[in-house]
């Protein structure tokens, strides 16, 4: 787990960077779909990007993407499931540790200690952005999970509130618009010049 090798069979998947001509013919094909979809699916997409540019010229690149809605989701299909905060909360924890974690490998390698690892410890620094539907960064929120009388309605709890004010607090919050696909979002936010 820790070495970024399968556990099963010790293979090591290798790093695989999109040029800059993919990445531009990915954006190219995205901005289409989202345009065939609706006017405003790409408009929404084009905003996200200049929000992007923004960010990275006042120093914010974001490094990790986290999908808030597949992570809040995530094992929830059960009665009294719901879009889970602590579960996303968890995930930004766990990356900020991993990148805590190469941080005092570096130094300590760097004070002579460790020298020579074939495995690279943590994750490398960067600024993680989470990604969140419009309709969940609301105080009253659908809940799209199994339920026997369809979609539910609930009230954000004061600590689901404090989460997503902490997020943005920090700089890493989108709420992607209302009736956009967020899947489209992190997929953009990966490719992002």
């Amino acid at each position: 787990k820790q070495s970024g090798r399968c556990p099963n069979c010790g293979a090591r998947l290798p790093q695989i960077l999109l040029t800059e001509q993919e990445k531009d013919s990915v954006r190219t094909e995205l901005f289409s779909i989202a345009n065939n979809t609706s006017k405003g699916q790409g408009d929404a997409i084009k905003a996200f990007g200049q929000w992007l540019d923004a960010k990275a010229q006042a120093g914010l690149e974001y490094t990790y993407i986290v999908d808030g809605a597949n992570v809040a989701y995530h094992r929830q299909n059960f009665d009294g499931g719901k879009f889970n905060f602590r579960q996303i909360e968890l995930v930004v924890q766990q990356l900020q540790s991993e990148m805590e974690k190469r941080k005092k490998a570096t130094a300590t390698a760097s004070g002579g200690e460790g020298q020579g690892r074939e495995e690279e410890i943590g994750l490398a620094e960067g600024k993680i952005l989470v990604l969140v539907p419009y309709p969940y960064a609301q105080k009253v929120v659908p809940n799209s999970s199994r339920h026997r009388k369809g979609r539910k309605i609930e009230y954000l709890s004061q600590q689901e509130q404090a989460i997503l004010s902490k997020f943005e607090a920090e700089d890493m919050l989108y709420v992607v618009p209302q009736g956009g696909n967020d899947d489209w979002f992190w997929v953009y936010a990966t490719i992002h010049k």
